[in-house]
C-alpha cells in the first residue's frame, strides 16, 4: 500500500497556504477489494450491501483518516466509528474530511481549537459529455460565463474545478449548517487560477453568520489525473 500525498497537493501547499497545522494523507490503491480483511471488522451489516468499488473506496478514505489522525496527536487511532448519516465522527478536539474517487483516496485532519471546519474533494477529470449531462444543476450562468473566459483550460476542466470547489464548500459546511445547501447556493470565481486560490460567495441566507453575501476563499491544485480542493473556516 502506497501511502503518501500526490504531488501537486503535499502537505508543505497546505502548511505554507494555511499558516496552521493541518495533516494529510493520501492512498493511491489497486484492486476492487482493497484491505477487505477490514470490511466485515469495522463496519456494520448495512456495509454488507455495497458493491465492491465502494467498499474500497470507503476503507481507504477511512485509513487516511486514522493516519491524518494519528500524524496530527502523534497517538495511535482507531478506525473512525460511522454516525447515523454515514459520515465519519471525529474525536473529540478534530476536525477532518475525507474524500475518494476511483484508486484514490484523501484524509485531512486539524485541531477543532485552531480550525473550526474542514472540506476537502479530490475529482477526476470530468468529460465533456458528463458535464453537458450535470452542468445546469451545478454552476449559474455567471459561472458558465467564467468558463469560456479561461481560454488556457477547456470547459469541462473549468467545471471539474468548480464542481470539487463546491464538493469542499458543502463538506465544510454541512455540519455547521446540515444538508440545506446546493450546489446552486454558492458561487465561485477563479481571479487567476494559477494563484491556487478560489473565491467563493453565498447566494441564500442560512443564518445570522452564515447570511446571503457570505464570502470566503479556498485553495485548488491539479495534476494530469485530478483536481483537489479544501475549504477552511
Amino acid at each position: 500500500m502506497d501511502i503518501n500525498a500526490p504531488a501537486k497537493f503535499s502537505r508543505s501547499f497546505f502548511l505554507h497556504e494555511l499558516n496552521f497545522p493541518v495533516f494529510q494523507t493520501s492512498i493511491h490503491f489497486e484492486g476492487k477489494d482493497f484491505c477487505s480483511d477490514l470490511w466485515e471488522m469495522y463496519y456494520p451489516v448495512s456495509f454488507k450491501s455495497f458493491a465492491l468499488k465502494r467498499k474500497s473506496e470507503f476503507v481507504a478514505g477511512r485509513l487516511c483518516a486514522q493516519s491524518a489522525i494519528e500524524r496530527l496527536t502523534s497517538e495511535q487511532q482507531k478506525f473512525l466509528p460511522i454516525g447515523e448519516s454515514g459520515a465519519a465522527l471525529w474525536p473529540e478536539g478534530i476536525v477532518g474530511s475525507i474524500t475518494h474517487t476511483n484508486n484514490f483516496a484523501s484524509a485531512v485532519a486539524g485541531k477543532s481549537s485552531e480550525i473550526e471546519s474542514l472540506g476537502i474533494d479530490a475529482e477526476n477529470w470530468i468529460t465533456k459529455n458528463r458535464m453537458d449531462k450535470i452542468k445546469e444543476f451545478i454552476v449559474s450562468r455567471t459561472e458558465l460565463i467564467q468558463i469560456n473566459d479561461h481560454i488556457n483550460f477547456s470547459e469541462s476542466n473549468i467545471f471539474t474545478l468548480l464542481f470539487s470547489a463546491k464538493e469542499s464548500i458543502y463538506k465544510c459546511f454541512s455540519p455547521l449548517l446540515g444538508n440545506s445547501m446546493s450546489f446552486l447556493d454558492v458561487e465561485i470565481s477563479f481571479k487567476d487560477i494559477s494563484t491556487n486560490q478560489f473565491q467563493y460567495r453565498f447566494l441564500k441566507n442560512f443564518s445570522p453568520r452564515f447570511p446571503k453575501g457570505f464570502e470566503g476563499v479556498g485553495w485548488s491544485q491539479y495534476d494530469k489525473y485530478r483536481v483537489y480542493t479544501l475549504v477552511s473556516l
